[in-house]
Formats: C-alpha cells, structure tokens, sequence
C-alpha cells in the first residue's frame, strides 16, 4: 500500500512538469535570486571609493527591503523561497514536492549566478572588489562559522552566485551546510512543536517516515487549481 502510495505520489510530481503554473514558478525563483544577488551584493560595494566599508546598516537594509519586495511579487507564483535552505526545509515537512524543490534550487543557483555575473558587468573595476562574496571574519573558525549560520539561517543561494563568478570557494561548504541544517530543524520544529495541528501523532509520522496530507495526491491537485484561481484573479 505505501509503495502503491509513493508511486501515486511521483506521477503527481512528474505531471508538475507538464504545468505551465510549474515554470512559472521556476522561473519566479530564479528571476527572484538573480534581483536579490544583484541589489543585496551591490550594496556591498564601495561606490565611492572611499576608505573603509558600506555600512552594516545599509546591507541589512538593502538586503531586508529586497528580500521583502521580491518575496511580495512572487509569492502567488512560487511561495517566494529564493533561498535553497527554504526550499528543503518545505521539501522535508513534506509541503512540496521532490521535483519541485529540485527545480526551485536549480532556479535560484542559475539566477544568482545571473545577478552577480551582471553585477560584475554593471560594476566599475575599480570598485567591484571581490562582488559582496561571503567570508568568515579572522576570529572565527570554520566550526564557528558553521554555527552561526546554522542558528541565523541565511542564503546559499546568495553566496554560490559570486563565488561562482569570482571563483572564491574558500570555506564555502559553511555558507550551504549550516543555513541548510538550521532550515530543516526549524521546519521541523515548527511542524512539530508550534504550528496549530501540531501533534504527537504528526511528530511520529515524519519519524516513520508516513505521508502527510501535502503528498496526496487529490490535495495536490487541489491546491493546483487554488493557485491557478488566485493568479487569474490578479
């Protein structure tokens, strides 16, 4: 019966593909990421060419506005993840698909990789720099820097684009393994301690590894022609 189940459930995803509701979704995270990289790692320039560095507060709110006016534009599109470390931890609660999620991060690493390659370009030598690549200050150790971004959770996404452009991969796992650890146990913890159905039935279905509600495959279908409605009423 499971196995009938999870065979119901992956001619589900794979029908994804056929949908033109699927790409446009795909296509929002990645359009999503490319402007995220480009604005957010564009205030980590010295325009001025002045001694010292942009201000913390101006890169946090550069960073901050444009997560959240981009988030605000495709949210009815694709839920608004540009961030790998969302998207799996919604593939690991079991909100959306294998394939989805697969396309999604393929989406934000090409568009982030678009945004800083058009930052370079837009970019005089000059003041380029290393184009707002993530780096662990001198105190931290790589364990350290794993830690904090495990607890704070920020965006792989948004590091991969300028590394893959200025080709600085140094302790680049930290920037993918933490943020994506810290993803899943807060998904879990939420699904499972906080949010309103919260059980202790529900907690030992994901440690059986048992099909949630999102997997069926009539609820998919479902919550496909929500959204559909919801895009033709914009």
């Amino acid at each position: 019966m499971c196995r009938l189940r999870r065979c119901c459930t992956m001619a589900t995803s794979l029908e994804d593909l056929r949908s033109p509701l699927f790409w446009r979704g795909v296509f929002a995270e990645l359009v999503g990421t490319l402007f995220l990289v480009l604005a957010g790692c564009g205030s980590c320039i010295n325009w001025k060419l002045q001694d010292g560095e942009p201000s913390v507060l101006q890169i946090a709110l550069c960073f901050g506005l444009a997560v959240a006016i981009i988030v605000w534009c495709i949210l009815h599109l694709s839920g608004g993840h540009i961030n790998p470390a969302v998207t799996i931890s919604l593939l690991v609660t079991r909100k959306i698909s294998l394939i989805k999620s697969l396309f999604f991060i393929i989406a934000q690493c090409t568009g982030a990789v678009i945004g800083a390659g058009a930052l370079k370009g837009l970019t005089p030598p000059a003041v380029r720099g290393a184009l707002g690549s993530t780096s662990l200050n001198d105190g931290l150790t790589q364990s350290q820097g794993f830690g904090v971004e495990l607890m704070i959770t920020m965006n792989p996404a948004r590091s991969f684009g300028p590394a893959a452009i200025t080709g600085n991969w140094h302790e680049h796992w930290v920037y993918w393994c933490g943020p994506i650890l810290g993803g899943i146990l807060a998904g879990l913890l939420y699904e499972n301690l906080f949010a309103s159905d919260a059980s202790l039935s529900k907690a030992k279905g994901y440690l059986l590894a048992r099909r949630s509600d999102s997997e069926d495959p009539e609820n998919t279908k479902k919550e496909g022609i929500k959204i559909e409605e919801g895009v033709q009423t914009l």
